[in-house]
């Protein structure tokens, strides 16, 4: 079973408590939610962080405005941010691109420009695998210092992820949107943190998560 159903799984049997979270992360949490008013930084500077990678990674996600933000959890390809409609065929259409990273359908490219785009598959591996991720909290936010073999690093917060209008494991766990269709035309790759484990899988186009940008 895949790790997405298998959260919410976990959340219905707590009855929805969150898990290793303490009440100061709860509080965070509510401050921290991104709104498409961020989504567009206009005079604010996000800083390409160099992790050694074949690409730099953005400092914040889209609809945030520091690090320790959520940003908006954004359905695949929807670069408004405020559809949460569950049918895949509204993300963008029933017969999807291969890949949005830089297209019309990307929501980092559209709201920030310039050369920031969504990450594709293969750079979300390159840096789950090339990386040191460590739990840790920023400013009582929780998520991951993620650190290249440079030393320099970013930090992920745990930004939960979205079906229909409900959002998830907020705290405990973070998703985030690759521009790259799965072979399942239904679905689509992003990465994922949750429970001391981070990976590559795929999930349906119509999830909300949220968007860590890169450029070349």
């Amino acid at each position: 079973m895949k790790r997405f159903c298998t959260v919410i799984m976990a959340l219905l049997l707590s009855v929805f408590t969150i898990f290793s979270a303490t009440a100061a992360q709860v509080e965070a949490a509510g401050a921290n939610r991104g709104t498409m008013e961020n989504a567009d930084p206009g005079n604010m500077i996000v800083e390409p962080v160099d992790l050694g990678l074949s690409v730099k990674w953005a400092s914040f996600n889209v609809g945030a405005s520091k690090p320790e933000e959520y940003g908006v959890l954004f359905g695949w390809a929807d670069v408004t941010g405020k559809k949460t409609s569950i049918s895949n065929d509204d993300y963008p259409n029933a017969n999807p691109p291969k890949n949005i990273s830089g297209t019309e359908y990307d929501a980092a490219h559209v709201l920030w420009g310039g050369a920031w785009r969504l990450p594709t598959r293969d750079e979300q591996l390159e840096l789950v695998e090339g990386c040191v991720w460590e739990k840790t909290e920023l400013k009582g936010v929780a998520g991951y210092r993620v650190t290249g073999k440079n030393g320099n690093s970013i930090f992920l917060a745990a930004s939960g992820g979205r079906v229909g209008t409900e959002v998830h494991y907020q705290v405990s766990g973070g998703d985030f949107w690759s521009g790259t269709l799965s072979g399942n035309t239904d679905e689509a790759y992003y990465m994922w943190f949750y429970g001391g484990r981070q990976a590559v899988e795929d999930l349906p186009r119509h999830y909300g998560f949220a968007i860590r940008a890169v450029c070349n």
